[in-house]
This record gives structure tokens, C-alpha cells and sequence, in this order.
């Protein structure tokens, strides 16, 4: 019988963690010792302005690696070291050196995901408690890599892990309000988008924590360069498509979002949500197809005069967490960059006032 466990299970997707990963762990194989060196020392050298000296002293190694979770420690330290390498400094530079280009190729193509920073790298795959004894908080997370030492830093992905750790229960509600809809029962269906709009109503509140440890002068001019986008970066020691170009880090490539707007039937204009889904693990962009393929919850709750109620609540609550988003991106974003600039890019490519005042307007 096909329930919720063997659904989440069937994508990889963990009840209690949502899409976070955890099969997390501490260091790659001996092979890769020095790879876990430099970006063990990747924050020093960064302040010294040595980054790129100490990467272009790095061996080629080939990507040879046994459980998905080696793979996906490669591709997190592969992601810091390329991007560190491509915005450290005075000014980018447009290439990366086969040292970093070439395993990160092939790491990314064995994962299904492209060579460059992403919400799964940076967000899902970096995350670890600092007691494991202690409750799972914001305030109890800390990445396992990092460009810098700062407690900016640190929140801003912690936090955002902790957003990825409460959703856990939106997911399962969303899979529940799916199965409740094919067996028609609306006592179900009431009950699971009740849980869904109590979780997201949890996450806005998480997210508007933000400015408690993380400065928008900081994040704007010592973490938001490193996220940026690749545009045209040459691959050094790639022989097919040397020369490439990918957005950068953003919560676009959230699963999580995108599968709220997937079970609640809520459409958005332009492909580049669709493009986004390619910066995700395969196994949750698998998921959220599925999920779109089978949601009839929009539908049936407009057939069904007891839940308008609930689902208009649902759409209210997820308007009021791309507010609470569209306000930081004002704060951090737009109120940071220097008065003559008129028009700026966020990390994922976009105008992101404009991308987030029409994702917020199509929640509807």
C-alpha cells in the first residue's frame, strides 16, 4: 500500500530532517587529506589574500569515491574552494584552476548537479549540531565549512537550515493531504493542510529571526559576493564546454518552497523556478514532479465548502513567508548596495525585488 513513509523514502526524504541531509560526514578519505586542509584553512587564507596561491599549489586528484556521502562532502568542498577562488581577492577572475575544475566536474555530473555553489551545498549537506545532546535549534547549528569566522555567516545558513528542519512536517502534511484528496476524505484533508499552515506559519517566524546574529552591511559585502552566480568561468583542464555559466546560490533551489506551491496548485510565471530544479538533488526534483503530477488539493478543496477556509489560510500563510523574505532581500539586498547602482543582481541571477514581489503576487 502506498503511504506516506514509502512515498518519502521512495525520494530519499527524511520525516523528522525534511531535506536535509543525513548521511553527513566529518572528512573525505586519506587521499583527500589536503583538500580538507586548505578548506580547513580556507577563512585564514582568505583574510591573508592567499587563497588562490595556495590553490594553484594543489595536486590534480581524480574523483574516486565509494557512499553517496563521499560525494556529496567533495562537492560542498569543491564549491567553497571554487567559488573562493573565482571572488577572492581584489577583483574575480573568469577561470578555475584544474586543481578544483577538473574533480569537481566530476563530482557534479556523478550527483546529477551542476559545478557550482547551491542551496544542497551550502544549506542541506553543511549543517551539524554543536551538542548532540542539546535540542535541535538554530542556535545549535553550526556549518562545517565556511569562507569566514563570523557568527553572520554561520546564522544565515543555520538559520536557514532550521527553516529546512521545521518544514519537515510540511512535507509530510503536503503527502497527507494528497493521499487524503485520492481517498476522499475530507476530515483527513482538513487536518493535514491544518499542519501544513501551522508549519509555515513556524517558518516565517524563523525566518524574520535573521538580523539577530546576522548584519545585512556584512552579509552584503562579505558573504553575498561568494554566493554570486558563474558567468562564463572557464573550467581549466575540461575538455567539453571549457567555458561555462550557472546562477549561483539561492533559496530558489529550495525543494521545500517549490513543493508547497506544487501541492497547493499555485502557479508562477516565467521558467526560471523550473530552471532551479536543476540546482537540486535529483532524487528532490524527482519528488516535486511527482507531487505536481498528483495534487489535486486545489481542486478539491474548491468542491468542498469545509475547507475553503483551511486552504485560503494555507495560501495566506505561505503570501506571509514571501513577505517576510521580500522584507530581508529589501534590508539586506537593495538597502546595502552603493546609491549609484541602480540595478542589481541577487546570487541566483534575478532581479531579486522584482523576483520575489511576483512570486509573493502569484501566491494566490
Amino acid at each position: 500500500m502506498v503511504n506516506r513513509n514509502y512515498i518519502l523514502s521512495t525520494y530519499g526524504i527524511s520525516e523528522e530532517f525534511g531535506f536535509l541531509s543525513t548521511d553527513i560526514i566529518d572528512e573525505l578519505p586519506l587521499a583527500y587529506k589536503e583538500w580538507e586542509e586548505m578548506v580547513r584553512n580556507l577563512p585564514t587564507l582568505l583574510r591573508q589574500n592567499k587563497w588562490r596561491e595556495a590553490a594553484d599549489t594543489m595536486p590534480v586528484l581524480q574523483a574516486d569515491f565509494g557512499p553517496k556521502s563521499e560525494w556529496k562532502r567533495a562537492q560542498l568542498i569543491l564549491s567553497y574552494m571554487g567559488h573562493a577562488y573565482v571572488f577572492s581577492g581584489n577583483s574575480p577572475v573568469d577561470y578555475l584552476p584544474p586543481s578544483i575544475a577538473k574533480p569537481w566536474v566530476e563530482v557534479a555530473n556523478h550527483l546529477g548537479l551542476p559545478p557550482v555553489i547551491t542551496h544542497s551545498s551550502g544549506v542541506l549537506n553543511n549543517w551539524k549540531l554543536k551538542d548532540i545532546e542539546a535540542p535541535f535549534s538554530a542556535e545549535n547549528l553550526e556549518v562545517r565549512i565556511r569562507f569566514d569566522d563570523s557568527e553572520d555567516e554561520n546564522w544565515f545558513f543555520m538559520l536557514t537550515a532550521m527553516i529546512e528542519k521545521e518544514g519537515a512536517k510540511g512535507i509530510s502534511a503536503c503527502v497527507d493531504a494528497i493521499l487524503a484528496v485520492e481517498k476522499d476524505n475530507d476530515q483527513e484533508a482538513d487536518f493535514a493542510l491544518s499542519e501544513l499552515d501551522k508549519t509555515l506559519r513556524q517558518m516565517t517566524h524563523t525566518l524574520s529571526r535573521m538580523k539577530e546574529h546576522c548584519d545585512p552591511y556584512r552579509f552584503f559585502h562579505e558573504l553575498r559576493p561568494f554566493l554570486s552566480s558563474f558567468e562564463k568561468i572557464e573550467y581549466r583542464g575540461i575538455i567539453e564546454e571549457p567555458v561555462r555559466s550557472y546562477h549561483g546560490g539561492s533559496a530558489a533551489q529550495s525543494t521545500l518552497i517549490q513543493l508547497f506551491d506544487a501541492t497547493l496548485g499555485i502557479r508562477h510565471q516565467g521558467t526560471y523556478l523550473q530552471e532551479m530544479r536543476k540546482y537540486m538533488p535529483p532524487q528532490h526534483a524527482n519528488f516535486l514532479r511527482f507531487i505536481q503530477m498528483k495534487s489535486k488539493v486545489k481542486n478539491y478543496c474548491g468542491m468542498h465548502r469545509g475547507l475553503h477556509g483551511i486552504y485560503d489560510q494555507c495560501v495566506s500563510s505561505l503570501r506571509e513567508f514571501r513577505n517576510e523574505h521580500l522584507k530581508i532581500a529589501a534590508e539586506y539586498i537593495m538597502g546595502q548596495k552603493p546609491k549609484e547602482q541602480e540595478h542589481i543582481k541577487g546570487t541566483g541571477g534575478t532581479n531579486p525585488m522584482i523576483f520575489l514581489k511576483e512570486l509573493r503576487d502569484d501566491t494566490e
